[in-house]
């Protein structure tokens, strides 16, 4: 895995945000230029965290089609941490 950045659920979150516009505008951004430049990247735990997140906890969930389209268009080409035996013994080293 190589990028400059690691993105986090709240990014991901922020992104879909209309409450607080800046931060929206800012993750959008970062996310933009992941998926465009490969700079950003998200771990499988981010992954289900936002759409846990997304169809569950928001004031109007996401529909099953909406979320199925941004895994397909937005997550999946950014996830680059997946579990394994040697990620875990990385984690316990750190």
């Amino acid at each position: 895995m190589s990028a400059d950045y690691f993105l986090d659920t709240n990014v991901l979150v922020y992104s879909f945000d209309d409450n607080e516009p800046s931060k929206r505008d800012a993750a959008r951004k970062l996310i933009a230029a992941a998926l465009r430049r490969g700079s950003g990247v998200v771990s499988w735990q981010v992954v289900q965290e936002f759409l846990n997140v997304a169809r569950h906890k928001w004031e109007k969930p996401m529909s099953a089609e909406d979320a199925n389209a941004y895994l397909n268009g937005t997550l999946e080409p950014l996830c680059a941490v997946f579990p394994s035996a040697t990620l875990w013994r990385s984690a316990l080293s750190l």
